[in-house]
């Protein structure tokens, strides 16, 4: 049911998306901004002009303002992504230091990261550990490189992590035990 709607949304946003904009003023960056924005400044026959220039449909300060209601929601989607990327970093930040902490503990890696602070309840060194990959990746890896090997990552995760329930259901017996 889930699955099947957001599927359903997601291809409704798409159709919406695409029928709104010639796809050359679309972009692959941001396209429901871009399709916002061009119907915001740019009648529909502007758009077709300037898919082929390259010019004043994409531009936050243009004049004059056809719809106003779309340039200030390509805005709010902006601002919308920001908080969204914003959230996803920290969840990730924040959950690191604990995957290492129980990859130490069984055995994964260096027992010095199953080291708990005693004041703070914390593993220090995970945090440290994750905070100086971050600051590194951050700063000698180019955006779009990184933006690939999130989603790499990602789909790495789920792959790893729908083969073991695959497994696990094939051999219930083994894995309720090994769980206990």
């Amino acid at each position: 049911g889930t699955l099947a709607a957001t599927t359903a949304i997601y291809v409704s946003v798409t159709l919406i998306v695409i029928g709104m904009a010639p796809f050359d003023l679309l972009g692959g960056d941001v396209p429901i901004v871009n399709a916002l924005l061009a119907n915001g400044c740019c009648t529909h026959d502007e758009q077709l002009l300037d898919a082929d220039s390259g010019g004043q449909c994409l531009n936050q300060s243009c004049s004059p303002i056809i719809r106003p209601i779309l340039l200030y929601g390509s805005r709010m989607v902006s601002f919308g992504a920001i908080f969204g990327l914003t959230t996803g970093t920290f969840t990730s930040l924040m959950g690191q230091p604990r995957i290492f902490y129980r990859m130490a503990m069984d055995g994964l890696l260096y027992k010095i990261f199953a080291k708990i602070n005693p004041r703070t309840q914390v593993p220090t060194e995970g945090i440290l550990l994750t905070g100086v990959l971050c600051s590194a990746l951050a700063c000698f890896v180019y955006l779009d490189a990184l933006a690939n090997l999130i989603s790499l990552g990602t789909l790495a995760v789920f792959t790893f992590v729908d083969a073991g329930v695959i497994i696990l259901r094939m051999r219930p017996s083994e894995g309720v035990a090994a769980l206990e």
